[in-house]
């Protein structure tokens, strides 16, 4: 048998024509398919465009379908932690000082003031050496407690503090020449001279303080002495009001003048003057006077 092709084209249409026709009458009964030798060749189809996507007005709602989680990326190995990088402290060299506060100044108080009002002696046997016995008043004439009271000598200081009613009382080991200093007001120490056996009853009374003056407001007195035991104020502000007072002897006081009894036993006394003007200011100045052995009377 002829191959398809090396037969005439004449024979080709034939045997197709014939194909064609048995094909179509033969409706009972089936055929086999065609085999061709060689076989034809492969159909190729070129294919469509993709389609294009649909776009929708007005546009669908949205999907609710819950996305879905995403899968967090596991690292193998784990990234290092993020640190925060905090600030280095910054160091001096050499460090700065450190700060202190500046302490306030505390203001000192105003020292008391206090005069001797009265002094008497008076002998008690009993005792073993001598002593100084006294009241200490305010200015209004009420008794000062929790005053401080000091006797010293030469090699010798003694410390009392008056009671609540203002009474003090202070043993001296040995008689001698000594100084008592109330309430810490030196300018006022009262000179004594104690014998064996001596009491010394004072009372002192404090002095109320002066009002606050300008510079050029403050006063000052003097004590002028004449030869006859003879005493004057000296100021010069005038319609000052002028007390007197004596440790020892008896004061007699005149219009302008004051005249001192020195007391026969011998020592030295204090004789004070205080001027007061009131509201305009205050003024002091006192005398330490010696009585000798012989009467004889000097100042120290």
């Amino acid at each position: 048998m002829l191959p398809w092709h090396k037969l005439s084209k004449e024979t080709q249409r034939a045997i197709l024509a014939l194909l064609v026709v048995s094909g179509s009458s033969a409706t009972t009964r089936c055929c086999p398919p065609l085999i061709c030798d060689p076989p034809p060749p492969p159909r190729t189809f070129t294919p469509l465009p993709p389609p294009s996507p649909i776009i929708c007005d007005p546009a669908p709602p949205p999907s609710l379908t819950p996305a879905r989680p995403r899968t967090p990326v596991i690292c193998d190995p784990a990234p290092p932690p993020r640190v925060t990088p905090t600030r280095s402290p910054v160091i001096c060299d050499p460090p700065p000082p450190p700060r202190t506060s500046t302490p306030a100044t505390a203001t000192p108080a105003m020292q008391r003031r206090f005069q001797l009002r009265a002094l008497q002696m008076s002998t008690d046997t009993t005792l073993k050496g001598a002593a100084v016995r006294g009241n200490v008043f305010d200015a209004q004439g009420q008794p000062l407690g929790e005053v401080k009271i000091t006797v010293q000598s030469a090699g010798t200081i003694i410390d009392a503090t008056t009671a609540r009613n203002g009474s003090f009382f202070v043993r001296v080991p040995e008689p001698g020449a000594y100084t008592l200093i109330v309430g810490g007001d030196k300018n006022s120490a009262l000179p004594l001279q104690l014998k064996q056996f001596d009491v010394a009853n004072i009372e002192w009374v404090e002095l109320a303080p002066p009002s606050p003056l300008p510079l050029a407001e403050i006063r000052f007195v003097d004590i002028v002495w004449h030869d006859d035991l003879t005493f004057q104020a000296d100021s010069p502000w005038a319609d000052a009001r002028y007390r007197w007072s004596a440790s020892g002897g008896k004061l007699i006081e005149q219009a302008d003048h004051v005249s001192w009894v020195p007391p026969t036993e011998p020592g030295r006394y204090l004789v004070q003057l205080v001027a007061d003007w009131g509201a305009e200011g205050l003024a002091v100045d006192a005398l330490t006077l010696a009585v000798t052995e012989d009467g004889t009377v000097v100042v120290c």
